[in-house]
């Protein structure tokens, strides 16, 4: 996927305080911090596409 140019990147669940759907509403959805082996997965595995890797972002 990184040399692919038509990749735009990966959409992954965000971590916050809590999150509440639907606004204004009263589900609430947690953890609210990920857990340090899900970090380290993502750090390790997540495609990064070329043209970023180019511009000089890192893993």
């Amino acid at each position: 996927m990184e040399n692919d140019p038509y990749f735009i990147g990966t959409a992954v669940w965000g971590w916050s305080e809590r999150m509440i759907w639907p606004p204004g509403g009263a589900t609430e959805f947690f953890p609210n911090v990920p857990q340090a082996d899900v970090v380290s997965y993502l750090q390790a595995n997540m495609p990064v596409p070329a043209a970023a890797l180019a511009a000089g972002e890192t893993r």
